[in-house]
């Protein structure tokens, strides 16, 4: 143990050594090692000068920094420049990043041709989120389905907690009917969700029993051949297309307040990703305290929720939002963040109002 701590002493103050001379990697490197020590101070200085050599790990890093407004002021414009320096250098999650940004316009303009073409450009490389984006979005459209299933599979296989449990999902009505086939097939997946971190997939697969597991586990298989299977120049085409809607006719709840009912707004596909995207980052769920206006956990409202903000809101998120637009008469901009509640057995939220305070400094706010 001595040894391997004085190894680390000499492999760190060579990287402070050549971080003084300017080595961009080194200069993030150590603000890496005094972030973990505590010293934030110290670390963003040394993020800073990597970042302006346009070192993309520190781009990248800098450029969540200025989304969360942590460490340094919110700017989201200087993050979507940032994240362009990191993608242009081949940095997967700030291409991945870029992407959904420049598909909403946050930081910036909306740039849905760069959007597609950072997304596919990923997906080509086998990335897996890009894959399962890919394949969603051409469910949307109603195209390709041959195809949708191979890119899930290969998003799957490459690591995407949402692409694995999506296919686990397929596999539940089957395998609760005594498939073993289906049964082991959903096994596999649920192990993929479960292993890149999906707490659905996790809860699922325990109420398997753990020999069962194991056995199909020993005889799975984990590789995949499908990618030559995939027609890209195909898939583009595509995905570049507009969406077009063709919602079924609405039932009229309210004339009065003109309130509507879309039926099968969602296709159970969709439905499925929305769930296994939400679960994780779904925490318990907050209320709006009427006098500080800060969010706290009260008993009025036990259940648990999660928003998809403008870093989570990926591709199939904002094609969503899109279709609600469409479907309410308003522009995807006007849309509050896509929420979703989960409530366990005897979970609720009580009796309650939903308003904005109806004072002149509020409409104020509304008004600009």
């Amino acid at each position: 143990m001595k040894k391997i701590a004085e190894k680390e002493q000499v492999a760190i103050r060579e990287i402070k050594r050549d971080a003084k001379i300017g080595d961009a990697r080194a200069q993030y490197a150590l603000s890496e090692i005094l972030f973990n020590s505590g010293n934030k101070s110290e670390a963003l200085a040394w993020l800073k000068k990597s970042a302006s050599k346009d070192f993309p790990n520190a781009c990248f890093t800098m450029a969540t920094f200025q989304m969360a407004g942590i460490s340094v002021p919110y700017d989201a414009f200087g993050a979507r420049i940032n994240l362009s320096k990191a993608s242009n250098q081949g940095h997967a999650d700030a291409q991945l990043l870029l992407s959904q940004l420049a598909r909403s316009g946050y930081g910036g303009e909306k740039n849905k041709s760069l959007a597609n073409d950072l997304l596919l450009d990923l997906a080509k490389k086998s990335h897996p989120i890009a894959l399962c984006g890919v394949a969603i979005l051409l469910h949307i459209r109603n195209e390709m389905n041959n195809t949708v299933d191979l890119l899930l599979e290969e998003a799957a296989l490459k690591g995407s907690h949402i692409a694995a449990y999506i296919q686990a999902d397929k596999m539940r009505d089957a395998s609760l009917a005594g498939d073993v086939v289906a049964r082991n097939h959903r096994i596999k997946k649920l192990f993929i969700s479960a292993n890149a971190g999906n707490q659905l997939a996790i809860s699922e697969l325990i109420e398997y029993k753990e020999s069962v597991v194991k056995e199909v586990l020993n005889t799975a298989s984990f590789s995949s051949t499908i990618k030559s299977n995939l027609n890209f120049k195909r898939i583009e085409e595509v995905i570049v297309r507009d969406v077009k809607y063709d919602f079924d006719q609405p039932e009229i709840l309210s004339k009065e307040n003109n309130i509507v009912s879309y039926k099968k707004f969602l296709t159970p596909l969709e439905c499925t990703y929305i769930k296994a995207a939400a679960a994780q980052t779904i925490q318990p769920s907050n209320t709006i305290h009427p006098i500080t206006g800060k969010l706290i956990k009260n008993t009025i409202r036990t259940s648990s929720s999660s928003n998809f903000d403008p870093v989570s809101r990926d591709c199939v998120i904002y094609a969503i939002d899109e279709r609600i637009a469409a479907a309410s008469g308003t522009n995807v901009d006007q849309g509050e963040p896509l929420n979703v509640l989960y409530y366990r057995i005897g979970e609720e939220y009580k009796f309650h109002h939903d308003y904005l305070p109806d004072t002149g400094k509020e409409k104020m706010t509304l008004l600009k």
